[in-house]
């Protein structure tokens, strides 16, 4: 479709540090708002071709449960989701494994291969 992902992490924040708040601190459904991020940027690259969100998005890294919430809504695999905590130990969601940065980079093409 002409159209993809840059060759390295996507981060983003679309909304304002107020409805960010709002959202956290109010109405406790930061995931509600991530959710539908992550869903309006997967049907930019929704195709034919490319049916499954894991197709696209290949990991998700966050630092709260709400986090896990949305990536799941969304329909990334827990298996792709990592939590990270204070002191930067990485957590896979659904595999349990801890692993950090410095693995993770000593093992990309193990971990994300080329589509």
């Amino acid at each position: 479709d002409g159209y993809s992902l840059p060759p390295g992490p996507v981060l983003f924040s679309p909304t304002t540090f107020i409805s960010g708040v709002i959202a956290e601190v109010v109405t406790k459904t930061p995931d509600v708002q991530k959710t539908n991020t992550i869903n309006e940027i997967w049907n930019i690259f929704k195709s034919e071709n490319q049916t499954m969100i894991d197709d696209t998005l290949v990991a998700a890294y966050g630092n709260k449960p709400t986090d896990t919430k949305a990536f799941t809504n969304s329909g990334i695999p827990l298996s792709a989701v990592y939590i990270v905590n204070p002191q930067g130990v990485l957590k896979n969601e659904g595999t349990g494994e801890v692993t950090s940065y410095e693995e993770q980079v000593q093992n990309i093409d193990t971990l994300y291969p080329s589509l």
